[in-house]
């Protein structure tokens, strides 16, 4: 029995518009783990999530497991996987942290450029809201909007200005870029670690969809991330 992956879907010639739903399935792809996409509908895929979020798996065993990274974890261990092989306990330390700055900071700036960011908004109400009934589809989109808008305000992202969340946001990828350097991956190795997947999923979200936000605009002018990016995204996708 393969893993079933349950996300949400293909958007903008991405395999899927979440960071955490490409990263974990960028794992599967590039270890060669046998899954298969899910058929879920979405609101059918939340309720049945054990963290009622997107992504997760249906394990071979049957059970459901959710969150990207503690399911990365997990099959890392399960299935002998050490995409880290290959660095000192210094740089896996090194990778720890700057995959925590993506997942629980540099995230919080990509949903506030869809989701709050009026430039970023009038991309996503179309695309992700036209299948709703047109009758109800702007009281559903609003309140989404507002929902998303409340968890990044609790969150501590959405207390910023503008301005101010993308001067963070900036910082990050600074880090990121340089870290980087001139490398094809990161710590020079011959092939991606673990960060390489991470980097991929959060600039190649940033950068290919046609939010043209000033986020957008940050990632676009670290160049070497950006081609990262689109390296791995060929070697993984062949797109």
């Amino acid at each position: 029995m393969s893993i079933i992956l349950h996300k949400f879907g293909t958007a903008w010639g991405l395999s899927d518009p979440s960071p955490f739903c490409v990263k974990l399935e960028s794992f599967l792809r590039i270890n060669d783990i046998d899954h298969k996409i899910g058929d879920l509908d979405m609101r059918a895929a939340l309720e049945r999530s054990p963290k009622k979020k997107l992504p997760f798996v249906t394990l071979e065993n049957g059970k459901d497991m959710g969150d990207s990274t503690m399911i990365i974890n997990f099959l890392s261990k399960e299935k002998n996987i050490d995409m880290d092989a290959a660095l000192s306990d210094e740089q896996r330390a090194i990778s720890h942290a700057y995959r925590r700055m993506l997942d629980e900071g540099t995230y919080f700036a990509g949903l506030y450029s869809r989701w709050v960011d009026d430039a970023g908004w009038a991309v996503i109400k179309p695309t992700f809201f036209k299948p709703v009934p047109a009758l109800l589809r702007n009281f559903i989109s609003e309140k989404v909007r507002k929902d998303i808008a409340k968890s990044a305000y609790k969150q501590g992202t959405g207390r910023h200005a503008k301005d101010e969340v993308y001067a963070t946001a900036a910082r990050d990828l600074d880090a990121l870029s340089a870290l980087l350097g001139d490398k094809d991956w990161y710590f020079g190795t011959d092939k991606p670690t673990l960060l390489d997947v991470w980097a991929h999923a959060f600039v190649i979200e940033n950068i290919i969809p046609p939010i043209e936000t000033d986020l957008k605009k940050i990632a676009l002018e670290r160049e070497n991330i950006c081609n990262h990016a689109k390296r791995f995204q060929e070697m993984v996708y062949g797109k």
